[in-house]
Parts: C-alpha cells; structure tokens; sequence
C-alpha cells in the first residue's frame, strides 16, 4: 500500500515532537533550580466520604470534541468523580485510568478522558482480553480441599486490590459479549456456588471491606439447611449492593443424565423445573432478577441449554477452566476452581487477563503534568503504534494530538494515514478470512477475524463471525436432543455433594478448549 504521508509530514511531526520534547526537558530544568516553596506539616486526611469532590468545572477543561477531552484536574477531583461528571458514571473511572495510565488524579496534571467506549470487544494488536471468573465454594478457619481458609481468602483478595485487578460484576460480561460495552483491562469475576453459611459469616465481609461485587449461585432445595445461607443473610448480602444471588438449579442433580427409568419427556419437563423453578422462588424471595444459570457439577448437554435459551437465562457458568473472550458463549462461559489447599501463586494462575500476551501489565506511567508533556507522551505513544503496524491502536492518540493542537497539519496527516491504513488492513484480512472458512481452515479464518478486529475494534462483520464459529463449536459440542446417558442412581432425590462432584468435572475439563476460536494471529 502506498504511503499516505508524505517525508515531509513525518519530518514535521518529527520536528513538532522534538519541539515539544526540548521545550519540556527545558521546562524540566528550570523547576529544578527553583527553589522548592515550604511544605506545610502533613495532617491525617479525612476519609473520602466526608467531603465529596467538587463538581468538574468547564474552565479545567483543556478540549474537547465527541471523542475525548483533555482535562486538568482540580484540588479534591478522583477519578471516579470525573467520570461521573463527564461520563454520568463514577464506574467508568477504570476508562480514564487505563487511558492515561494513572491510578489517580492528581492536581493540574492533565488527563485524557475518553467519552465514547475505545476499545469494547478488548481484541488489540498482539492478543486478545480474557475474563477469568472464579469459582468458590466454601469458606472456614481452616483450609481445606474444597474449603478455603479465610486467611486465604482475604491474601487472594489483597492480591487482586494491589495489582490493578478490578473485580467486576457477573452481569457486567454482558455488555462485553455483545460487543456493546468494554470491560477493565485486567477484568476479574468472583462467583460463589451452592449457598454455604460460610460464605456470609467469612466472605461477605471481605468482599465488603474491599467493596468487591460477587455472584453467589444457590440451589433453592438447600436453602435454610444446616449449613446453607438463610433468607436474612441473603436479603442483607443482595442490599449491600454487592452481591448479586442466582440459579444454580433446584435440586443440583446432574441435568446432563436422565435419572433410571426416566423417559425422554419427562427429562425434559424435568430440566424445565430445575431451569424456572429457583428463578420463581429467588424473584419472590429477594429483589433480584435471575438470568444467570451455574450448571451443577458444570455438566450440560444440548437439551439443558435449549431449556436455558427457552427460559431466557442470558448468562451460564461451566467449570472448565480459564478466561473468557468476547465471543464466548455466553451459555458456556468458562470457570476456574479456586481450591483450599492451593498456594497464592496457583491463584495468581487462575488471573489470565490477555492470550497471546502472558505477563502482560497495566502500562502507569507518571501524570502528564502540562500541555508538552501531554503532545510528547501521545507523539510517542501514536509513533510506536505506526512503527509496529497496529494502525487501530495509533488513532486514538493521533486523535488527542489532534484535538490538543489542530493548528498541526502534520497530527491531522498521522491521524488520516493511521485511518487510511487500518481501513485497508480491515478489509485485507476479512476477504483473506473469507476465504479460509470457504476452504473450512477455520482456526486461520478465526485469527483473520481478530487481526481485522485489531486494526478496528468496531468492526461488526468481524466481531460477529467469530461469535459465528463459537457457536458452531457449540453446536458440534453439545447437539441438541438428547441426554448424555443414565445415572446409576436417582440423583435428583440425593441431597449432593456438589462441592466435590464440581471439582471431579473441573479436573476433567482440563483439556484445551474444543471449539474452534483462535490461533496465532499471523
């Protein structure tokens, strides 16, 4: 493809920058002889719910057009309340972090803040988002198999608040899978299944101290067992705002197997209990809406995932180990087991954010703390984009540049050439993928499609023709129908151990992935 820029547009982009990077090193200089202003004696601050932020005002705003605005914060500004003032959410601050990356606003240290979605399918040039969720089921003092230590629990925890992990809801994955809504970078779900007593008395105040959210999976037979949640402690924990209760069957029999004698009608007015009646009970009994389904044991087959489609549940759990794509089903969305009697490091292996990028982390990089500053970094950060081809990740950033100094013909020529180049590796790669699912090379078609999303995240054609094949996997995986065999004995009438039986399935499914998704992007 023929430059789009000409030597002497990038010679004046080059001119502009190195303009930019000696005015700011200049700058640098002269802070550094002067002398530093007195420092008055540090005071316990007051916790950040006693004074709410002042209200953003227009005069900090730098610039600004549909896409971004470049703001200097103020004196008691965070980024959550930025983003509810430009984004009427304080729960996209994540969006302005991991822009700038920046853990936190600082005083007329300027910020980009995006006002449209960047990026919400999380496909970039050298891999692709993945949403771990994690799955728990009991906790105590001690550790054990199937029980994890509170100890644990609260370093798990730890763990992910200090690492830039942000947990997010279960439902949250739903707006992800459709294309509609990005997620955090480093994106974690946390789920509870059965409904242990033990989840309240040492989870939930964890959870609560952190202000992380979790989806707990119960089976309404158990519930007010012994050692099952009440509906109190089930009422207090879904008006916390955090926790969010679900189906986890009725009776948590195996729905993959018909019981002895069982025919094939009545096995499906069975699965339709076991799919309608805890959304009946749980709707009546707490202010929830239960769309969320966890297969017991993580079993399914094509008959249990008909009945959840006919229900209308958006969203179900497996057990099958590790993260969660775009275009995961949302009916077969991998989970992993976290165990009682694993290390911190087997958990830290659990939290696969990225494929094809193993030991990727969030970039933070100091505040831009002026306007040369803010054009230096950008200029950096569009020209290594441009120099390792990945066009879709380059336009943002000519964007702000744009939008920083339109005045600069040689940002308006960077912006048009990234523009230009990413439309022509788009429709490259669709034809090419076109042409290898024709020819039945499906992984390769998969790979196409994600390096056309690459170049633009938007594009609908690509995002949907990988939901396409992971369907079709699906198809292949589970035909509809059919039970998967017979039990030995009539489950539905034994009060399981569902704890161990998800654990034997877990292990199991330690296989790669069946469906046909993705290999290398080329």
């Amino acid at each position: 493809m023929r430059n789009i820029m000409t030597t002497s547009s990038w010679c004046r982009i080059a001119r502009r920058l190195l303009l930019s990077s000696l005015a700011f090193a200049l700058a640098q200089a002269g802070c550094a002889t002067t002398p530093p202003e007195p420092v008055a004696p540090s005071t316990p601050s007051a916790p950040a719910s006693s004074a709410p932020a002042p209200e953003a005002s227009e005069d900090r705003v730098i610039a600004r057009n549909e896409r971004f605005l470049i703001y200097k914060p103020r004196d008691g500004d965070t980024l959550r309340s930025i983003a509810q003032d430009f984004r009427g959410d304080s729960g996209l601050y994540w969006e302005i972090a991991d822009f700038n990356g920046v853990r936190a606003a600082q005083p007329d240290h300027m910020l980009v803040v995006p006002l449209q979605p960047i990026n919400a399918v999380g496909v970039f040039g050298g891999g692709y988002q993945t949403v771990p969720i994690l799955a728990y089921h009991r906790f105590g003092e001690q550790s054990s198999r199937m029980e994890v230590s509170v100890t644990s629990f609260a370093a798990q925890l730890d763990y992910l608040a200090q690492n830039d992990y942000r947990v997010v809801a279960l439902r949250d994955l739903e707006g992800f899978l459709a294309g509609k809504h990005p997620l955090p970078e480093r994106a974690v779900v946390i789920t509870m299944d059965d409904g242990y007593g033990s989840l309240y008395k040492y989870a939930f105040p964890l959870l609560r101290e952190h202000g992380f959210p979790a989806t707990v999976f119960v089976y309404t037979d158990f519930i007010g067992a012994r050692d099952a949640l009440s509906w109190a402690q089930m009422r207090e924990m879904v008006d916390s705002g955090l926790i969010d209760i679900q189906a986890h069957s009725k009776s948590h029999a195996n729905l993959s197997y018909r019981v002895p004698g069982e025919t094939d009608e009545r096995y499906k007015e069975r699965l339709d209990e076991e799919a309608h009646v805890p959304r009946d009970v749980l709707e009546r009994g707490l202010p929830v809406k239960v769309d969320m389904f966890a297969y017991p044991y993580g079993d399914t087959n094509g008959s249990v995932l008909d009945v959840l489609r006919k229900r209308d549940y958006h969203l179900a759990v497996t057990v099958k180990p590790g993260g969660n794509a775009f275009f995961a089903d949302p009916l077969l969305l991998r989970r992993s087991m976290v165990l009682g009697d694993q290390d911190l490091d087997s958990f830290k292996a659990k939290l696969r954010v990225y494929r094809e990028m193993e030991g990727r982390s969030p970039e933070i990089r100091p505040p831009y703390g002026s306007e040369l500053e803010l054009e230096l970094r950008e200029g950096e950060r569009a020209l290594a984009f441009m120099h390792n081809a990945r066009w879709g990740e380059a336009v943002p950033h000519w964007e702000v540049l744009n939008l920083l100094h339109p005045e600069q013909a040689a940002y308006a020529d960077g912006l048009v050439e990234a523009r230009t180049r990413a439309a022509h590796a788009v429709a490259e790669h669709l034809e090419a993928a076109q042409h290898a699912r024709k020819q039945g090379q499906t992984r390769r078609a998969a790979a196409l499609y994600l390096s056309a999303l690459s170049a633009d995240p938007g594009n609908v054609e690509a995002a949907q023709a990988l939901r396409d094949i992971q369907e079709e996997g699906t198809r292949r995986e589970y035909p509809p129908g059919q039970a998967t065999g017979v039990l030995l004995r009539d489950e539905s009438k034994v009060v399981p151990k569902g704890a161990e039986r998800d654990l034997d399935s877990a292990e199991k499914e330690g296989r790669p992935f069946s469906s046909p998704h993705v290999g290398k992007t080329p």
